[in-house]
């Protein structure tokens, strides 16, 4: 029986051609895209989550409501990891992990040979403490975990590190120097990383050979400390004691209000954009949402298309059923009967999909850059959810129109007397392509909420020039060398101007540190911009009251603040001129105001800023460049840094792409959801062209009757398209307010935002409006111009 079934499904869908096409085109569609998203989903969530203590790991974080700190903080002071040890002895492990920051650490082997070899790394090297280990799951190939890192200047390396500094060779032992100073002895040997980590090292230095221990008054997001809390230990226990402990170490008192330290679960980590991380890949859960809601809108629409379709169908095989059931052909079997055909055509896309999934990643990796795979047969969960999928869409798809034709009476279908049914089935397909617009409408008002917030802040002025400037991170080197650099650059043509500094003034290089001002007792925090005498002039930064810096020495000896740090103690540029500022405790004087400039993304507002010539932090290198014959300059630019800095590899960033970073998962987020939109699009102009087919197939007669009483074309075809209007203006009724709901909660991620005006609403519906009518244009014309004798003849 069960073989008749689909045997029949089989016959009957081949036979009807366009309706199996346009469905199973509809449903692969959706399915492909579905999956992707799921894939993407199922990545994020699992970022961390093989440790075996992952629920009782934390991160201790800071947060504030101090302009100069923003949300959140994952740095902490040096010291307090040790403090943390000493005042919560109850748990079981405390490890603090310091990412090194500067570009081009370089470590140097002596081969087999007894030549001497060196390697840059730029990045995923760190120091960490002992403990490390013993709270995150890194399995050690060689060495022991218990002792690898509890001596200065021992080192631990990945496996791939270790294959490529020694090949075949036992690295334990061995000796490693890095930048050409210290002497490392290998200690152990660990797996490579995963790729869903937030913690991804390959490098590990032992915490106790860095030279600085640092001071409570100071603290780099690099800097972050994590704990493994022991057996039924309550987090909450210990939020509720930072408080004193904030107060014992930081030394001045401090409203629990304006700043605060507790546990963030690393379950979390990779979820709260108010914390980065060390891959600066995080994802809100609100972006999460977002996609979940737009896998299962492709699915629905897609759904949507087959049940318009199955109804709309449906008196045309009415005879079938009539025929079936005066042979003796039950209603349940005919249910089965068409069951069937819908699950052959899910079968049949889910099938398609698979092949579609595999197409789309290779766009879909290298555009976020992920490295996705399907892999349908190693992961039971994601074959269970396609098997899921093609019974939800079945049953979703198919039940409705199986239980309309399996119910049409013999008596009825014979004599044509189906006005209730069809009555029926035009009032849910109505209903149902209000729903597909609705969900279309909101698709494409969001989309274009999210490309017009990413243009607004691309074009927003930060308050410094960011064209054509470029940056280049120092190695670790002496003063006289930096200057060396920078100068040799000033002698190239191309380059009108250098300076050496921190960072850009917008740039995820952030420095933060207290200070009191002259007369004041309260500390506060403030962003550090280090800068030479050239800085200001390079970003067109105007000074507004006092002078610019003036000295370029290797000591810190004046420093400007912003027009933000000066409103904030009630002082105008003029009057803050002339005081000075207590900066790890030395008095420093105020020589000039400058005008408020952004230091991170638009999300924040601008945060108080000093700006100073202190030669400790002179990291980058910056550079404005004339941007004709651009490749000539750069390689103008590498042979100077070959002169100077040999051994380390020359690597640069223009501003402009280092203030876009700031965007990366927003730019994601329009990237994900504006193809979305296509497909959906795409999706629902299938199941329009298959609808105007159908209504044009069965008003033939009833145009035929409207052109011999003189209807135009132009007449007919508004008959058709005024029914489509009237849809989309009672989608637009929903989806407005909706979209503008969800949207406005996206929006207030940003501090500097766009208004959601009226003209994105009516972009929105007028693009709906003109891909419907679009769609069912050609079948509205060509319903128009047939000629009535061939409709009306057999009447």
């Amino acid at each position: 029986m069960l073989r008749n079934y689909w045997k029949t499904a089989v016959r009957t869908l081949w036979k009807h051609k366009s309706y199996t096409t346009i469905n199973v085109l509809g449903l692969s569609l959706g399915i492909t895209c579905s999956l992707v998203l799921f894939l993407l989903i199922r990545h994020w969530l699992s970022f961390d989550s093989y440790h075996t203590n992952r629920d009782r790991i934390y991160r201790i974080v800071k947060e504030s409501t101090d302009l100069a700190s923003g949300d959140g903080m994952p740095g902490v002071p040096l010291p307090l990891p040790e403090a943390f040890r000493t005042d919560f002895p109850a748990v079981e492990a405390v490890a603090l992990v310091g990412e090194i920051a500067w570009e081009g650490t370089l470590l140097t082997i002596i081969d087999e040979n007894g030549e001497a070899k060196s390697f840059q790394e730029d990045e995923y090297i760190a120091y960490v403490e002992p403990q490390f280990f013993q709270i995150f799951d890194r399995s050690f190939i060689k060495g022991d975990a218990a002792t690898a890192l509890d001596e200065p200047n021992e080192i631990v390396l990945s496996e791939r590190q270790a294959q490529k500094y020694f090949g075949e060779r036992d690295p334990i032992g061995q000796t490693i120097t890095l930048n050409r100073e210290k002497e490392l002895i290998v200690t152990g040997v660990i797996e490579n990383y995963p790729d869903n980590t937030d913690l991804p090292f390959d490098i590990f230095i032992s915490d106790l050979t860095r030279d600085w221990e640092g001071h409570w008054g100071s603290t780099s997001s690099g800097d972050q400390a994590y704990v493994l809390l022991a057996e039924r230990q309550s987090p909450e226990s210990i939020d509720a004691q930072f408080p004193v402990f904030i107060e014992k170490h930081y030394g001045d008192p401090l409203d629990e209000q304006e700043f605060k330290h507790y546990l963030q679960p690393l379950r979390e980590m990779h979820f709260d954009p108010r914390f980065s991380t060390y891959t600066y890949q995080g994802v809100s859960w609100q972006t999460i949402r977002i996609l979940t809601a737009v896998a299962v809108f492709l699915i629905l629409i897609a759904c949507i298309n087959f049940v318009n379709l199955a109804t709309a169908t449906a008196t045309q095989r009415a005879k079938e059923v009539g025929v079936r059931k005066v042979l003796g052909s039950t209603r349940s079997q005919l249910l089965r009967q068409f069951l069937s055909e819908t699950t052959i055509i899910t079968i049949l896309s889910a099938l398609i999909a698979l092949g579609g999934v595999e197409l789309l990643l290779l766009k879909v990796n290298p555009l976020l850059s992920s490295s996705l795979e399907l892999q349908l047969l190693e992961n039971p969960r994601l074959l269970a959810l396609l098997i899921g999928l093609v019974v939800i869409i079945s049953l979703l798809s198919g039940w409705y129109p199986a239980s309309v034709l399996s119910g049409f009476k013999p008596v009825h279908t014979f004599r044509n007397v189906l006005q209730g049914q069809r009555t029926r089935g035009i009032t849910l397909r109505k209903g149902l392509v209000v729903l597909q617009f609705i969900i279309a409408q909101v698709f494409i008002i969001g989309t274009l909420v999210l490309f017009r917030q990413m243009q607004y802040v691309q074009q927003t002025n930060l308050g410094f020039r960011s064209e054509a400037i470029l940056t280049m991170r120092l190695p670790e080197s002496t003063l006289d060398q930096k200057r060396t650099f920078r100068q040799q650059l000033t002698q190239i043509a191309a380059v009108e101007k250098a300076s050496l500094g921190y960072a850009n003034p917008a740039s995820g290089w952030v420095s933060a540190t207290g200070y009191k001002l002259e007369g004041e007792t309260e500390k506060r925090t403030t962003h550090l911009k280090a800068a030479d005498i050239h800085y200001l002039d390079i970003f067109q930064i105007p000074v507004i009251a006092g002078s610019p810096l003036t000295t370029d020495t290797d000591t810190l000896t004046q420093v400007l603040v912003n027009e933000t740090l000066a409103a904030s103690h009630g002082l105008t540029p003029e009057e803050i001129v002339g005081r000075t500022i207590n900066l790890w405790d030395a008095d420093i004087p105020i020589v000039g105001v400058v005008k408020d400039f952004h230091t991170r993304s638009l999300r924040e507002a601008i945060v108080p800023t000093v700006v100073l010539n202190d030669a400790r932090g002179y990291e980058a290198v910056i550079a404005q460049v004339s941007l004709p014959n651009l490749s000539e300059t750069l390689e103008s630019i590498e042979q100077q840094w070959k002169t100077v800095y040999p051994e380390y590899t020359f690597a640069y960033i223009f501003a402009d792409d280092e203030i876009a970073e700031f965007y990366t998962s927003e730019r994601r987020l329009s990237r994900l959801l504006g193809g979305a939109s296509l497909v959906v699009v795409f999706i629902g102009c299938l199941g329009l062209y298959g609808l105007i087919t159908f209504m044009a197939e069965r008003k033939t007669k009833e145009i035929g009757v409207r052109k011999v009483l003189g209807a135009s074309v132009t007449n007919i075809i508004g008959l058709f398209s005024i029914e489509f209007i009237k849809l989309i203006g009672s989608a637009f009724v929903v989806a407005a307010p909706l979209v503008y709901l969800v949207m406005s909660g996206w929006l207030q991620n940003f501090t500097y935002k766009i208004d959601l005006g009226i003209g994105l609403f009516l972009i929105g519906i007028g693009a709906t409006l003109i891909i419907a009518l679009l769609t069912v244009s050609y079948q509205s014309i060509k319903a128009a111009l047939a000629n009535p004798v061939d409709s009306l003849r057999n009447e």
